[in-house]
């Protein structure tokens, strides 16, 4: 997808995978992103994945009524579900991968497989901290995580991390 029309080679892609549950806060995630982008055009996001049929057919249509209605709409590729075999390859082309959960119970007693398959294939995570994995990943210093429900804390680190691609 980089360097092939809406991303750019020297963006910084935020990229999320996998299904937008009931417990994904696209709230917070539109929120963080269009305020790191009005200060840092070359934010990009990227998904792949959407909604969950039979279980989840909200968050996803919301989240990308949301993008639509942007100013920032040309900032946002998203992917929809792609095959499976292809998702790997969209981990070396991102700049860091994207987790964020509402802190409820579902999320604090569950981890995160995306964050994992990132982490194997080299990619810099950054999610809300809710569940052990994140404290792990904030505590240890793998990642990076910022505090759920804030899109200031979010935008704040998008804004800092994409200064320093090269790291």
């Amino acid at each position: 997808f980089r360097g092939k029309g809406i991303i750019k080679e020297d963006d910084f892609v935020v990229l999320w995978t996998g299904g937008f549950n009931t417990w994904t806060d696209v709230d917070t995630l539109f929120k963080g992103l269009t305020m790191a982008i009005k200060e840092n055009p070359k934010i990009k996001f990227v998904s792949t994945g959407g909604e969950i049929p039979e279980q989840d057919v909200i968050t996803y249509p919301h989240f990308t009524e949301l993008v639509n209605k942007s100013d920032f709409k040309k900032n946002f590729l998203l992917m929809g579900w792609i095959n499976g075999k292809d998702v790997p390859n969209y981990y070396f082309e991102a700049d860091i991968g994207i987790n964020i959960d509402k802190d409820i119970y579902e999320v604090k007693l569950g981890s995160k497989s995306r964050i994992l398959d990132w982490m194997r294939a080299g990619l810099p995570v950054i999610s809300s901290n809710v569940c052990e994995l994140t404290e792990i990943i904030e505590k240890e210093k793998i990642g990076y995580t910022f505090r759920p429900h804030d899109p200031s804390d979010l935008a704040r680190k998008l804004i800092l991390l994409s200064g320093k691609k090269e790291e």
